[in-house]
């Protein structure tokens, strides 16, 4: 197989899957890109093998190395802002209760009304409905 660069399989990760793949299937990989791979080993097909093993290699450190690198300035931003005003308005906006949640909550409990009805009613998405149906049912939600 002959492909022009490591992006041709997509991105890093994805690159190093389709390599991994290619491996394992005994396809050989040449990428113009890297000289060393389009060159033939014909005595000696284990050179092709460690070329490719090593170009894995280096994938799986940059992979770990951007990871820890942006972990590492997720990190640093959140650092800066939580002495700072902006860190109450950082994350994602809690739900703010309907009015008319309680009576909602009660008739959808006493099965007078369906989920999705309640929903309805609420403006609220499944998913955040059933995530305070269910605190709201604990006791822990007060409407």
């Amino acid at each position: 197989m002959v492909i022009y660069d490591l992006e041709a399989l997509g991105g890093k990760r994805s690159a190093r899957q389709e390599l991994q793949y290619y491996r394992e299937h005994d396809i050989r990989v040449k990428i113009l890109d890297i000289p060393t791979t389009t060159i033939d080993y014909h005595d000696n097909p284990e050179i092709s093998t460690m070329i490719m093993d090593t170009i894995m290699s280096t994938l799986d450190y940059v992979i770990d190395h951007e990871i820890e690198r942006t972990h590492k300035k997720q990190i640093q931003g959140v650092d800066r802002i939580r002495d700072k005003p902006a860190w109450h308005n950082y994350g994602r906006p809690q739900v703010h209760l309907p009015d008319n949640y309680a009576e909602v909550m009660e008739r959808w409990t006493r099965g007078e009304i369906t989920a999705v009805a309640a929903m309805g009613l609420t403006g609220l998405s499944r998913t955040t409905f059933y995530r305070l149906s269910h605190q709201y049912k604990n006791g822990g939600l007060q409407a």
